[in-house]
Parts: structure tokens; C-alpha cells; sequence
């Protein structure tokens, strides 16, 4: 059984970062899905998921203000921002990662990152122009190109 955790920007994954996405979801073929319940890219994971009829579970936030109420999933008792994300990361073999840019900020997204690295867990991050950064638990990366 494969499980999937998700994270990204509330923003919305761009056109690139979705195909890639829909690429690796049809890659790893997971049997489970998770993610945030947040606006933006985790909505967008959730229809994703839904028409490839993947077993979701929705970790919603606490603070409804940015809540997406996806339905269609087995939602899990709301809990602060962080206390979600690391249940996410926890649950899953592999976390998926759409943040807004390149560059390491102090969002959630990557503070989620870090945690799956903390937790000795694989990320792959899809960047805004469709590459992708392999990151497994032992910190050593990979890149590569969505053109490639």
C-alpha cells in the first residue's frame, strides 16, 4: 500500500506544477491520499485525487479562515495548522510538496517540508516551472527538469 501526503501553496499550484503532479499521482498509483483541507493547491490535489479515485483523508485546519470544506473523503478531527501537517507527514510513505517558488521561505509548505525531513521521510517538491527536487530522508537531493 502506498500513502501520499500532501502540502502546498495556498495560492494554487501553477499549470506546470499540476502536470507534474498528475504525472508522479499516476507513478505511484498511491492506494491513500492525504493533505490539508487549506485553498489553493490542496483543493486542486483533491479533485486530482478524486478523479483518479484514490482513498482521501483531509486533515482540516483548526482556523477555518482558509479552509477549502473539500468533500468527498474521510475528514479527521480539525487541528492547528502544524499539529495537522505533522499527522500528514506522519501518515505517509512519500509527501508531495507545490510551494509557490523556489526559494526556502518560512511558509507552511516548507515548514512542512522540513518536518517530513525531520520525521526521516522522502519529499519530492514540484516547482512552479514543473521541475522536481527529490529529497530523501538522508538529505540528499536530486533534481529534475520538467523539460526533461
Amino acid at each position: 500500500m502506498v500513502v501520499l501526503g500532501f502540502t502546498g501553496t495556498r495560492l494554487g499550484m501553477q499549470f506546470r506544477q499540476r502536470q507534474t503532479l498528475e504525472v508522479l499521482m499516476r507513478i505511484f498509483k498511491p492506494d491513500e491520499v492525504h493533505h490539508g483541507d487549506c485553498i489553493g493547491s490542496d483543493e486542486q490535489f483533491h479533485r486530482i485525487s478524486q478523479q483518479m479515485h484514490r482513498r482521501i483523508i483531509i486533515h482540516p485546519p483548526e482556523n477555518p479562515k482558509l479552509r477549502a470544506n473539500c468533500m468527498g473523503g474521510i475528514e479527521v478531527f480539525p487541528k492547528p495548522y502544524m499539529e495537522r501537517n505533522r499527522d500528514i507527514v506522519s501518515a505517509s510513505d512519500i509527501m508531495l510538496a507545490t510551494p509557490v517558488g523556489q526559494e526556502e521561505q518560512h511558509s507552511g509548505t516548507w515548514l512542512t517540508i522540513r518536518a517530513a525531513k525531520g520525521m526521516k521521510k522522502d519529499v519530492i517538491v514540484i516547482y512552479p516551472g514543473g521541475d522536481v527536487e527529490y529529497r530523501d530522508h538522508d538529505s540528499k537531493r536530486s533534481m529534475f527538469s520538467g523539460d526533461e
